[in-house]
């Protein structure tokens, strides 16, 4: 375990050396722990080059998870205090997002705009697929939402024109924010009426 560490401010040059109390996992520990997850393993996956960063107020590992051949597959995140893995789906259209909103789900809820301001509400723009995920864009908002596969009736038969609201991790770098919550209005309002006797 690591007893101690150092960061450099990549501005300003300086360097600060942090103490662990009790120890931290290092390099090896993240990536034999990242090794040992159930969804790596299964997938026959391989953690490797461990980089140390300070993650939402956490001190986390970020561990590259690479096929055989070694094309980049998902992104992994060990949080270094106690080990806690989070490994993004490989699976999915945006495995590093995905990845990033599980952990920050882990260490202290939805990111704050969400949680401050109860998710947004929106008219679905566009809407298509990209393997498992939905991807949709809401009329005058920036940005992409995606939702790693959706199983819900009001994600599956999500449509342009429908009113929702999303809760949603940070945005990644090109936009989009991975679906935390998703609730379609539209779908109950249109809900048919009963039969008339």
């Amino acid at each position: 375990s690591m007893t101690g560490f150092t960061y450099m401010n990549a501005v300003s040059g300086a360097m600060t050396y942090y103490t662990s109390v009790g120890g931290y996992f290092s390099s090896t520990a993240a990536e034999n722990a990242v090794a040992s997850n159930g969804l790596v393993r299964q997938s026959r996956l391989q953690a490797t080059q461990p980089v140390l960063y300070n993650l939402y107020g956490e001190i986390t590992w970020l561990v590259p998870v690479v096929a055989d051949t070694g094309k980049f597959q998902t992104l992994a995140l060990v949080e270094a205090r106690n080990g806690h893995v989070v490994v993004g789906n490989p699976a999915g259209a945006l495995p590093v997002q995905d990845a990033l909103a599980q952990y920050q789900s882990w260490v202290g809820g939805l990111a704050p705009q969400s949680a401050q301001h109860g998710g947004e509400a929106g008219v679905i723009d566009r809407l298509g697929r990209s393997g498992n995920a939905l991807i949709f864009t809401l009329r005058g908002r920036a940005g992409v939402y995606v939702i790693n596969d959706p199983s819900h009736p009001g994600e599956v038969l999500a449509r342009p024109g429908d009113s929702v609201r999303v809760e949603s991790g940070p945005a990644g770098p090109e936009g989009e924010r991975i679906v935390t919550t998703f609730e379609n209005a539209s779908l109950t309002r249109h809900s048919p009426a009963p039969a008339k006797r």
